[in-house]
C-alpha cells in the first residue's frame, strides 16, 4: 500500500470518528410527528408517593400531524372533579424515537416522556417536577378521520375492565354492559378498604356520549334498582374503533360531587355470542373490490366506486360483534331484499351499511313467526359524510373508516369513506325475516343477531 492510499484511509477513518453521536447510522422510528395524525383517547392516572397529590384525567385529544394537540372534553379529578376542561399541547420527537409531550389541561401544564408502539398506542410517564402520573394514548379509529361521530349506541357492549386507584382501593374489576344510555353490571372482585375479596356487587345507572367519544354517567352500586345503591360518578372515552374504553370513577362525596379519590380503569369488549345473518344468497351489489382491480358489473348504486376489500378484510368488529363481509371482486352487499332470519329469539338486529348520494332514509321491517312485525325508520349517512353536517344520525355510529376507496379504473381515491353501524331492539318473539330498505341508495354489507 502506498503512502498516499494510507493517508486517504486515515483521513476517512478520522472523519467518521469525529462525527456527532448518533450520526453514524440513521434511526428509523416506527412513528413520527406526521404519522400521529388523528383522534386518540387520553387516560392520565397517578398519585404521589406520600398520597398528597393525585392526578386522574380522561378524554379525547387530536394530534394534527404537525406537532400540536387539542381537545375539548377532558374530565378530571381533584377539587373540580367531573368538570370539563379543554386541552392544548405539543409533541416533539427525540433522537431515540420517544416523544416529549407537553399538555395543558385547563390551566395546568404537565410534561411526559412517551413511547409509541407499532399499533399506534402510546404510554409514558410524567417528567416534570410533579412526576406522579402515567399517561396512555390509544387510537380511536384505525385510520385518520377528520371529525368524530360517536353517540350513545357507539358504546354498546360489555366491557371487562381492570382498575387501579389509591392504595386503600388499589385494585378493582368491573364487568359493565352499556346499552344506548343505560349501564349495568357487577364488581366481581374488589379491594375496597384493602380487603381482598370476591363477590357479586351489582350496579345500574345511566350515561351520555359526546360526539368525540367521551362519555359521563352515574351508576348506583349495590342495587339493581337505579338510584337505590351508593352513587358513583364515572367519566370515560371510547377508543380502538369501539373495542375498548378508558374511564375514571369515584364515589359521591359532599354536596353530591365526586370525591377527589378517583380510580382509573382500562377495559376491552368481552366476547359476545351472536348469529350472523346469511346474506350471501341475496348479494346483488358489488361493494368490495381489491386494490388495483376494476369493479365488475358496476359498483355501489349507479357508480362503479367501491369500498377497498384490501383495507376492510373479511370482517368488521363493531358493538362487540363480529360482522362477516362478502367476497372481494364479486357481489358482496344487498339492497331491496327480504332475507330469512335464523330461527330463534334475539334482543337486537345489528347491521352495517351506508347511504349513497347523500343521507338516505329507509324502512327496515322484522317479521316474527306469529306474523307480527317491528318497523324501524332509519337515516343512513352518506359513505363520504360530505352531504351532511358531519353529525351522527340517531341510532348510527361509525363502524369502520378507510382512507380511500377503489375507483372504476382500479386506482384509489382519498377519503375517508365510512361504514356505519345500526342496532335495532327486537320483541321477545321468534324471528322469521327482515325486509331491507327498498332504496338502491341504501347498501347493507352485513347483519348479525344478538341474543
Amino acid at each position: 500500500m502506498n503512502i498516499r492510499m494510507l493517508c486517504k484511509l486515515t483521513i476517512q477513518a478520522l472523519a467518521w470518528f469525529i462525527l456527532p453521536a448518533g450520526a453514524h447510522a440513521a434511526t428509523t422510528c416506527a412513528a413520527n410527528a406526521a404519522s400521529l395524525h388523528g383522534w386518540y383517547s387520553l387516560l392520565i392516572s397517578g398519585q404521589a408517593a406520600d398520597a398528597s397529590t393525585a392526578k386522574y384525567e380522561v378524554g379525547a385529544v387530536f394530534f394534527d400531524g404537525a406537532k400540536n394537540i387539542s381537545g375539548n372534553n377532558i374530565y378530571g379529578s381533584g377539587p373540580n372533579a367531573g368538570t370539563v376542561a379543554s386541552a392544548a399541547g405539543t409533541y416533539v420527537q427525540s433522537a431515540d424515537c420517544t416523544f416529549i409531550v407537553s399538555l395543558t389541561v385547563g390551566s395546568v401544564t404537565s410534561t411526559y416522556s412517551v413511547a409509541v408502539n407499532n399499533a399506534g398506542q402510546a404510554v409514558g410517564i410524567e417528567t416534570d417536577a410533579a412526576a406522579i402520573a402515567k399517561i396512555y394514548f390509544k387510537p380511536q379509529y384505525p385510520t385518520y378521520v377528520p371529525v368524530q361521530n360517536f353517540n350513545a349506541s357507539s358504546l354498546n357492549g360489555t366491557y371487562a375492565a381492570d382498575c387501579i386507584g389509591p392504595l386503600s382501593d388499589s385494585s378493582d374489576l368491573n364487568l359493565l354492559t352499556f346499552t344506548s344510555g343505560v349501564v349495568s353490571g357487577t364488581d366481581p372482585y374488589n379491594n375496597g378498604s384493602g380487603n381482598l375479596s370476591t363477590g357479586n356487587n351489582p350496579g345500574v345507572g345511566t350515561y351520555t356520549v359526546n360526539s368525540d367519544g367521551t362519555f359521563a354517567g352515574t351508576v348506583s352500586v349495590g342495587s339493581t334498582t337505579p338510584g337505590a345503591g351508593a352513587p358513583f360518578y364515572f367519566y370515560g372515552v371510547i377508543d380502538s374503533s369501539n373495542k375498548s374504553v378508558e374511564y375514571i370513577y369515584a364515589n359521591v362525596g359532599a354536596n353530591n360531587a365526586p370525591t377527589a379519590s378517583f380510580i382509573s380503569c382500562s377495559g376491552s369488549v368481552a366476547p359476545t355470542i351472536s348469529t350472523a345473518v346469511n346474506l350471501a344468497p341475496y348479494y346483488n351489489v358489488n361493494a368490495l373490490v381489491s386494490d388495483g382491480q376494476k369493479p365488475s358489473n358496476g359498483g355501489l348504486a349507479y357508480s362503479s366506486y367501491t369500498y377497498s376489500a384490501t383495507l376492510l378484510g373479511s370482517s368488521i368488529t363493531w358493538n362487540g360483534l363480529v360482522f362477516p363481509l362478502g367476497p372481494a371482486n364479486l357481489p358482496s352487499a344487498v339492497t331491496n331484499k327480504t332475507i330469512p332470519l335464523p330461527s330463534g329469539t334475539y334482543s337486537t338486529l345489528n347491521i352495517l351499511g351506508s347511504g349513497l348520494y347523500g343521507p338516505q332514509t329507509g324502512t327496515i321491517v322484522v317479521t316474527y313467526t306469529d306474523g307480527s312485525k317491528s318497523t324501524f325508520t332509519q337515516t343512513f349517512s352518506d359513505w363520504s359524510l360530505t352531504y351532511e353536517a358531519l353529525k351522527a344520525n340517531t341510532n348510527e355510529a361509525i363502524a369502520a373508516a378507510t382512507p380511500y376507496r377503489v375507483t372504476p379504473s382500479g386506482s384509489t381515491q382519498g377519503g375517508p369513506w365510512y361504514v356505519f353501524g345500526y342496532s335495532f331492539a327486537l320483541s321477545s318473539k321468534p324471528v322469521a325475516s327482515v325486509t331491507l330498505p327498498s332504496s338502491g341508495n341504501i347498501v347493507i354489507l352485513s347483519a348479525v343477531l344478538k341474543p
